[in-house]
């Protein structure tokens, strides 16, 4: 359940948004607003491994990355743009990505999720209500009742009294866990993983970007309104819907497609799709799960970029893209930034 847990705190991107008109909670007013989520493409350059001839050459998959140099650094950052699930259809990756790899001293990740997590008491405290306080207090009947019957499928239903006095957060990562076990994908093929194991069979240094007490202080922050929102956008969704969504996201992540990935991620929804209380409930995770949290990661590179190491670099993909990015955000700061695509002969 910690690795779980782990696992969790960093997933980035949640389709039910876009998926899930019916989560709409009925009684938030309903209202139209102009407000858009879109993106402007950074000003990157691209490089390829080889060199680029239609008879001999053809494009393979690439998941996201990039090199970052520059500045007065010597050293260098390959950004990896994870997806903490996958499947075996990942594997092998393109030689650029295990060379970048290969060519560093150190891994750099959201949290080092193969060590024994300890969780403090202070999470347990934030994350569930004090007494005999209960959830079915706190959350409209509707969602209590699909979340419970969701959740003791799944765990059975004694899982519902040792669960009741657990806020909707917790429940929100229970119900997203359990749909996301429907799909092809598994944590066990996750890049994170991967690379972690990777990293202690070859002796690297590895490096948390952020502390999981981090972690844990922006879940339990979340408003009242915001968990309530994000446990409905599980619980009321459109199952299919969704994990065809995840299915979109994962094959543009590994044809390394920046704009439909921006597209899927930072939707731009239709005047009046969403209330005004949805879209500022948007907004508020927006800024808590990933565009905060990219200020910080994007001062940890340039501390290491600073003191000349060499770091694969590897967050969850949401993290680096659009404006607000930290691909995006280095390549304002002065440092090149080049997308790595690769390339491998066709046989004769």
């Amino acid at each position: 359940m910690k690795k779980l847990l782990c696992l969790l705190f960093a997933f980035t991107v949640i389709f039910s948004f876009i998926a899930c008109k019916q989560a709409r909670l009925e009684y938030w007013e309903i209202s139209e607003s102009s407000d858009s989520y879109s993106e402007n493409s950074a000003d990157i350059s691209y490089e390829s491994s080889g060199d680029v001839s239609e008879n001999t050459l053809k494009y393979t998959s690439t998941p996201l990355m990039w090199k970052v140099t520059g500045g007065d650094s010597d050293g260098t950052i390959w950004l990896f743009g994870s997806m903490h699930i996958a499947d075996k259809t990942t594997y092998p990756l393109p030689n650029a990505i295990l060379e970048a790899f290969n060519s560093c001293d150190n891994l750099a990740v959201e949290c080092d999720i193969t060590k024994n997590v300890i969780i403090p008491a202070d999470f347990y405290e934030s994350i569930t209500y004090p007494d005999d306080t209960t959830i079915d207090q706190y959350i409209s009947p509707d969602i209590y009742e699909a979340a419970s019957a969701l959740v003791s499928e799944y765990y059975g239903e004694d899982s519902i009294e040792v669960l009741a006095r657990y806020k909707p957060v917790y429940w929100y990562l229970l119900t997203d866990g359990i749909i996301a076990e429907k799909s092809k994908l598994s944590q066990e093929y996750g890049l994170d993983i991967y690379f972690l194991e990777l990293a202690n069979d070859e002796d690297k240094e590895i490096l948390e970007i952020e502390s999981v007490n981090l972690q844990y202080k922006m879940l339990s922050g979340f408003s009242d309104e915001l968990q309530e929102f994000l446990l409905a956008g599980t619980v009321f969704a459109d199952e299919e819907m969704y994990l065809d969504g995840l299915d979109y996201q994962y094959e543009a992540w590994k044809n390394g497609d920046v704009d439909e990935l921006e597209e899927l991620i930072f939707p731009e929804p239709p005047k009046g799709y969403y209330t005004q209380k949805e879209i500022e409930l948007i907004d508020e995770y927006n800024k808590e799960m990933i565009y905060d949290r990219n200020e910080g990661m994007v001062d940890v590179a340039i501390e290491y970029l600073d003191e000349d190491m060499e770091v694969f670099y590897v967050v969850g993909l949401a993290h680096m893209l659009g404006e607000q990015g930290i691909v995006q955000m280095l390549a304002d700061a002065g440092y090149t930034v080049e997308q790595i695509t690769s390339y491998s002969y066709d046989e004769v």
